[in-house]
């Protein structure tokens, strides 16, 4: 399937941020031994090439680590919505990077050199309200950015995005 592409959302058309109808992508999974239903683990386009290979009957070699868990045992597993989701953004000529992070029933928005963004899934799907500057929201806040800076320095990954794109405009 193919992410959402906004239209309208928020006065805003294409696929250019990391809001819900922008990054989530319906994923379905059927099959012998695959229960009926829905499943409250989050998952991400990384869990296909794992998937792939179990049903396959292959196993990743020992040293491969890649991302991605087996949709099929997370299918037939305990349900786990606090799994994180990362995705990031860099397009070509995009002004900032944007690197978003879910995690239950939070999602945070992080852009070098703009505020960040905070929102409530659970009790404001739409993202309607950004919570980033509640001080009732603090805590959460400085929760999901620490967790941001465990996976990537966005700052130096904004630096890294920059560059290449100088360097492919310079080589056309």
């Amino acid at each position: 399937s193919d992410h959402g592409d906004n239209v309208g959302a928020r006065g805003v058309w294409g696929k250019s941020n990391l809001y819900q109808e922008s990054v989530a992508v319906p994923m379905i999974l059927a099959g012998p031994g695959v229960p009926v239903g829905t499943c409250d683990t989050p998952v991400d386009l990384l869990d296909l090439y794992p998937t792939i290979l179990q049903a396959m009957g292959l196993v990743p070699d020992a040293d491969d680590d890649r991302p991605g868990r087996s949709l099929f045992d997370m299918a037939l597993g305990e349900p786990d919505p606090d799994r994180i989701m990362f995705s990031e953004y860099h397009a070509a000529g995009s002004n900032t990077a944007a690197f978003m992070l879910r995690k239950g029933r939070w999602k945070y928005i992080h852009y070098v050199r703009h505020r960040p963004e905070l929102f409530d899934l659970q009790d404001d799907p739409e993202e309607l309200h950004d919570r980033a500057a509640d001080p009732a929201c603090a805590t959460v806040l400085a929760q999901m950015r620490a967790e941001l800076l465990a996976i990537c320095d966005p700052e130096a990954i904004d630096q890294l995005a920059k560059q290449d794109q100088a360097a492919m405009i310079e080589r056309f």
